[in-house]
């Protein structure tokens, strides 16, 4: 399978992603990877993709980085940040499970765990502090309890383990999908260095198997960079 993403670059180097009908905002070349390779094709913004890019960022590692990298404090702004998006303790509470999938091994079961426990006990936390400065009325405190009961703690590492494996699967090279990552970061910040506003960037699926380069950018507009 091969995918089209249009990438928007502006005066300050930031970077907006088409998806499907609207533009989303990634910020940084980082982040903008993040959301393409950890994240996978068809993600629908739920706090399962979430946990799931998690799970990815796991196999495939920060650049130079080990299991400290995923960090509890990253994961506490993720849903933290979905929350203030859209302030509704039900949409951080998973409902479903993932499929089977191999269970992960035991040190990489206990640091999600990790990641997992202090995030939601943070977030919970977050929630409660933010409406009371936002002049909110308090939260739920059922839905509080929900958020950091054992069964939403499980549900969240299982929806991790899957991610993990999945990206085992798309990029069966840890170590040449993180030098991708990296080239195509550098895409991203060559393009804004040469002050491009747009690029197109097509994705193979396949390629990100076998090899650490499966991409090709084609440059749409030349010019000054603008704010998009």
């Amino acid at each position: 399978m091969i995918y089209t993403r249009l990438i928007r670059i502006n005066s300050q180097r930031r970077f907006q992603v088409a998806e499907l009908s609207h533009w989303t905002s990634y910020g940084d070349a980082w982040m903008c990877a993040h959301d393409l390779f950890h994240h996978f094709p068809g993600d629908n913004g739920s706090m399962t993709q979430e946990a799931m890019s998690f799970g990815a960022e796991l196999w495939l590692g920060f650049p130079g980085a080990g299991l400290e990298a995923i960090a509890t404090s990253s994961f506490a702004g993720v849903a933290s940040a979905a929350y203030q998006a859209r302030p509704d303790l039900r949409r951080l509470i998973l409902r479903q499970d993932p499929p089977a999938f191999e269970p992960l091994e035991d040190h990489l079961h206990e640091r999600l765990r990790e990641v997992v426990d202090g995030g939601l006990v943070w977030t919970a936390d977050f929630v409660v502090r933010w409406r009371r400065e936002a002049g909110l009325r308090p939260a739920s405190t059922a839905g509080l309890a929900a958020l950091t009961a054992p069964a939403s703690r499980a549900r969240y590492l299982r929806w991790m383990g899957h991610g993990y494996r999945l990206a085992q699967q798309r990029f069966v090279s840890a170590r040449k999908a993180q030098r991708f990552i990296e080239d195509f970061r550098a895409l991203l910040a060559g393009a804004a260095q040469a002050q491009r506003r747009q690029i197109t960037v097509e994705i193979d699926e396949t390629a990100l198997r076998c090899r650490s380069r499966a991409f090709a950018a084609v440059v749409d507009e030349p010019g000054q960079g603008q704010s998009a």
